[in-house]
């Protein structure tokens, strides 16, 4: 793998990248590199722009969330990419959140962020990438997720009366496709999660 196709690659990628805040964690997800020789990734932070001091080796994953950090306040990200060679990319675009302890006044707004329900990446591309589906259950229950077309069509299905335990999931996805295995067209869909009795409506741009 050539360093300086690595070094584009994921500066392209990056111009997608998202971040979750979710009051102490954040999500980092970026789209794959292409190159047969790639070995994984490296999410590089800290608490000044372009000054990083925390490193992690999170392997060929494209969607990572960091738990642990020494204080509160603001924090900045970036990725590379690195090879079989050894060889790593130039810094991606950098990102920033602000993290958040889980006591006093501040744990409702976490409690929030935590229950939060979306889709990422959005919008996405189904020819290079699924989109997940992110919820969290205070308790176990029953989750459906059904996509429907502007028209209120409803094309997919992706899961119905799945029982899910406890806590953040994120493993459920959709690739752009209706029942039938046909790639749907560019534009705005919509996901009817249902978690229990509750439904909460999510939108969905495919985007190539």
């Amino acid at each position: 793998m050539n360093l300086s196709s690595i070094s584009q690659r994921i500066h392209d990628l990056c111009a997608v990248f998202l971040i979750v805040p979710l009051g102490s964690s954040v999500i980092l997800s970026w789209n794959p590199n292409s190159e047969p020789d790639l070995m994984g990734y490296r999410i590089y932070y800290g608490t000044a722009p372009r000054t990083y001091d925390k490193v992690l080796n999170v392997g060929k994953v494209t969607r990572y969330e960091i738990r642990q950090f020494d204080h509160e306040g603001r924090y900045f990200f970036a990725v590379t990419a690195y090879d079989s060679s050894g060889n790593e990319s130039d810094f991606s675009e950098e990102v920033s959140a602000v993290i958040q302890k889980e006591t006093g006044a501040d744990s409702s707004q976490t409690a929030d962020a935590r229950t939060a329900i979306y889709n990422f990446p959005n919008p996405f591309k189904p020819e290079i990438e699924v989109t997940h589906f992110r919820y969290y259950l205070t308790e176990a229950g029953k989750v459906s997720i059904q996509i429907f077309n502007v028209s209120n069509e409803r094309v997919k299905t992706v899961i119905s009366s799945a029982q899910k335990a406890a806590g953040e999931h994120t493993e459920d996805t959709w690739d752009g496709k209706d029942e039938k295995g046909q790639a749907l067209a560019n534009g705005v869909y919509f996901a009817m999660i249902k978690i229990n009795q509750a439904s909460h409506l999510v939108k969905i741009v495919i985007a190539r």
